[in-house]
This record gives C-alpha cells, sequence and structure tokens, in this order.
C-alpha cells in the first residue's frame, strides 16, 4: 500500500505564508503580510531531509532563513534564478526593518522584534543548492524528482517527485499557463501523466482573467492616449516580474522608466543563465525606449523622479511597490494623481486593506491617503484628490480557473489537493474540472489540517 501525506500550515486556504510538509519534503516557507504587520507560519518541528523552494515571491521565500536556522538537517533545494531573487527580497526585507525599528525608537516605541538578520540570510545562502535542468535526479535516498517551470515568473518550478513508496506527486505552487514577456506558459509534462497527487494553487479558480495578449495591447493603447494628452502614466508593480508589463509598452516604442527593485531583478534576469527553456533570455538593448531610474545614490534616485514628474514631456512609469503600501510607487502616485492628464493604471493583484485596492474602488473627485516616510525618514501622511484616470487591467502571473481546470484535466491526476486560495477558490476550480472529468478526487488544504492519503 502507498501513503502520502500533506500539511498545510500556511497558504491553504488563504494566500500568505505559503508552507507545505509532505513527509520527509517542506516546500516553501513565507511571509504573511496583514495589516502592514509581518508574520509567519508555525514552525514544523518535525525533522525535514528536504526543504525545496518553489519560487521567490515573499509569501513563499519571505520566511526561509528562518526555517533554515531551525532545521540545519535539511537540504535545501531551488533554482539559481530563484536563489537571486530570494536573495534581493530577503536582503529588501531587512533594510525596511531597521528603517522601521529606527523610526518606532525615534517616536519613543519599542521596536518590533526582528524574526531573522543578515547572519541567517548570509548562512542560507551558504547551504542552497542549484537544480540546474529538468533532469531527473535523487536528492535525498529513495525520492526521485524533477522540476519543472511553472510560467509564473523566471525561476518558478513544479516539482515531479515519486516517493519512496512508489507515490507519484506533482506540486504546482504558483502557476501561468500563459506566455508572458519573461517566461513561458507552464506546459503539461508528458512524461508525467496520470499521478496519485497533484497538489495545485487555486488563486483564480473560481472566476477567469482576460486573455493575456489583449490586456497587453489595452495596456498599450491606454498609454498612447495619455501621451497624446501630454500626461504621465504610472504603474505601481512587483519588482520580481516588473519587465512582464514594461516590456510590451517599450516595445512600443513608448518612454518607459522603471524604479524601485524592478531594476535589480532585470539586471539580475538578464546577467543568470535560465535555468530551462522556457525562461526567456532578454537583452536591455532590445529595448531602445526603456531606462531605469538611477540616480546613483538614494538622493540621486530622488532627483531623478523629481525631474521625471517635472518634465513636460509623456511617460510611463513602472515602479514598485506594486499594492502601493511603500516603495517610490507611492511618490509617483501622489505627484501626479491630482492631474486629469495622467493615470494610474494598476496591473496586479490588490490585496484587500492596501492603498492599491482602495484607489481601484474610489471615484474620481475622491480622496486617498498616503502614509510614507520622507525624504528624512519621517512618517506623514498625505491626502491627495483622484482626478486622473486610475485604471485596472489584468495582467497577472497566474491562469484562470477554466485554463487550470483544462490542464489539471489534461494531466489527469487522481487525487487534487487544492491550495493558495480562498474557500470559493478552491471550490471553483472543483466545479471547473468536474465539468471535465468527474473522475478526479478534489480535497481542500486547511491552514493547519493533515490530509492522509491510501492508495
Amino acid at each position: 500500500m502507498k501513503e502520502w501525506t500533506i500539511r498545510a500550515d500556511g497558504g491553504g486556504d488563504r494566500i500568505g505564508g505559503s508552507n507545505y510538509i509532505e513527509k520527509d519534503v517542506c516546500i516553501d516557507y513565507g511571509a504573511i503580510q496583514d495589516n502592514k504587520r509581518i508574520s509567519y507560519p508555525p514552525m514544523a518541528r518535525e525533522e525535514i531531509p528536504l526543504f525545496i523552494l518553489s519560487h521567490d515571491h515573499l509569501d513563499h521565500c519571505g520566511g526561509v532563513p528562518i526555517f533554515a536556522r531551525e532545521h540545519p538537517e535539511s537540504k535545501i533545494l531551488m533554482t539559481q534564478t530563484t536563489y537571486e531573487g530570494m536573495l534581493l527580497q530577503l536582503r529588501d526585507s531587512l533594510k525596511i526593518m531597521s528603517v522601521t525599528a529606527k523610526n518606532r525608537t525615534r517616536r519613543g516605541l519599542n521596536p518590533e522584534q526582528v524574526v531573522f538578520d543578515y547572519r541567517d540570510v548570509e548562512r542560507l545562502a551558504n547551504r542552497v543548492e542549484f537544480v540546474k535542468n529538468t533532469d531527473w535526479f535523487e536528492p535525498i535516498p529513495g525520492y526521485k524528482m524533477s522540476f519543472r517551470s511553472a510560467g509564473h515568473k523566471p525561476g518558478a518550478v513544479m516539482i515531479l517527485m515519486v516517493c519512496p513508496d512508489g507515490t507519484r506527486v506533482i506540486h504546482a505552487c504558483d502557476v501561468s499557463l500563459d506566455d508572458q514577456a519573461l517566461v513561458k506558459g507552464a506546459s503539461v509534462p508528458s512524461d508525467f501523466l496520470e499521478p496519485d497527487i497533484m497538489v495545485v494553487e487555486s488563486t483564480y479558480g473560481d472566476r477567469e482573467i482576460p486573455d493575456r495578449h489583449k490586456e497587453e495591447s489595452k495596456l498599450i493603447k491606454i498609454a498612447k492616449t495619455v501621451f497624446k494628452r501630454g500626461g504621465k502614466v504610472v504603474m505601481p508593480h512587483f519588482g520580481s516580474t516588473m519587465g512582464n508589463v514594461a516590456f510590451p509598452v517599450a516595445k512600443a516604442g513608448l518612454a518607459t522608466y522603471i524604479d524601485g527593485m524592478g531594476r535589480d531583478f532585470l539586471s539580475m534576469y538578464q546577467n543568470t543563465k535560465p535555468w530551462c527553456g522556457e525562461d526567456k533570455p532578454f537583452s536591455l538593448k532590445d529595448f531602445p525606449s526603456l531606462s531605469f531610474v538611477n540616480g546613483g545614490s538614494p538622493k540621486g534616485d530622488m532627483l531623478v523622479r523629481e525631474e521625471l514628474i517635472q518634465q513636460k514631456g509623456p511617460v510611463v512609469i513602472v515602479s514598485t511597490s506594486g499594492m502601493l503600501e511603500g516603495g517610490p510607487s507611492v511618490f509617483y502616485t501622489e505627484e501626479l494623481i491630482e492631474d486629469r492628464r495622467n493615470a494610474s493604471v494598476v496591473p496586479g493583484y490588490q490585496a484587500s486593506g492596501t492603498q492599491g485596492r482602495k484607489m481601484v474602488q474610489l471615484q474620481r473627485g475622491d480622496q486617498i491617503s498616503f502614509v510614507h516616510q520622507d525624504k528624512f525618514g519621517e512618517e506623514k501622511t498625505v491626502t491627495k484628490k483622484i482626478l486622473a484616470d486610475v485604471i485596472q487591467v489584468k495582467l497577472s502571473g497566474h491562469s484562470g480557473g477554466d485554463k487550470m481546470a483544462k490542464w489539471i484535466a489534461q494531466i489527469n491526476p487522481k487525487k487534487v489537493v487544492t491550495v493558495h486560495g480562498e474557500p470559493s477558490s478552491h471550490e471553483g476550480l472543483k466545479e471547473r474540472t468536474h465539468r471535465l472529468s468527474k473522475n478526479i478526487s478534489f480535497f481542500s488544504a486547511k491552514n493547519g489540517q493533515t490530509l492522509e492519503f491510501a492508495f
């Protein structure tokens, strides 16, 4: 008899803090971001021979230094692209923690507890082993594995696994089936059909996402309209996938600037050898209308930003943070939102309670307030009236429910465990898949609950 278990300590029936324990294997240990506070899933106390990081988004990698510190016995695997991106994210998180602690101390408040530091990050970095291709290998005794592109972002993987008792498992954390500027969509693993188990994200399981090519065309059309009236476009987006929204606009010949961590990620992608054929190599020289905001220092960057705002010509500015919770995008939005010639285009997911979500829900003429740090490190509240166009486009790194259901049906697993979504998304993906194949059994992973299977 074959047996298999999974426990989602995070990222089960909600998005955030992805952490999946499957027998001897742990996949991801991410951060949970709620109401401007960061927490982490409960720490697994059993011995775990193997840890795998699927990709470098903070809700999957944000707590890996903590996991590595608590589990010195674990072998740690990821692609080099994910490794480089994880270090960018973690070091940036430490900078933010440091600034936040100083500001709290300045205001007479106790700084929040620091759960990991630079030493933890460097120790983690020294333990990582790279998966360099899609070949099958044996990372720990008895387990055979192959990593395949998840299509979500460069370096992101889904894991094909044969356990010691022969149980065949696919774990697909975050998935896109559509081609993007930086990576091709995930394919059906033709050498691993009809597995016993498929663990799969359900982010948009209960809804559809517009065709990506049409949304990119819509984005370009919006930018051209703003350019004709002499305005500027600001696009808040996520650093690690900024090229997916900036490249199509720049390819159309529109003056485009990239700011924030997007600069670091694009430089890293350009200089890191793709680990598989689905990650798309590129050269920034191929985009002559694309520029980085680069003043040589934080103070210099601020001068360039101010010049961009003041210049007469139209421009598209793509910048972190993607949900307007910090980063240069807050500065640009504050400066541009009160001019009717301008537009704020929101291409990514906006979590509940974020300033990005608030802005897309408000109407022209409404007011919105941002709390941010000024150039002296002091927190300030700035209130602005929304007069510019605020337009949401759907350029997600995930796929909608119908596409995901078709993909699952093609792979045809015996059982599916849905993760990484609200309960309605779990149910929606199940219903859509059952329209195509009623023989696949579905189980919804709830945070903290262990699911056990026998075959």
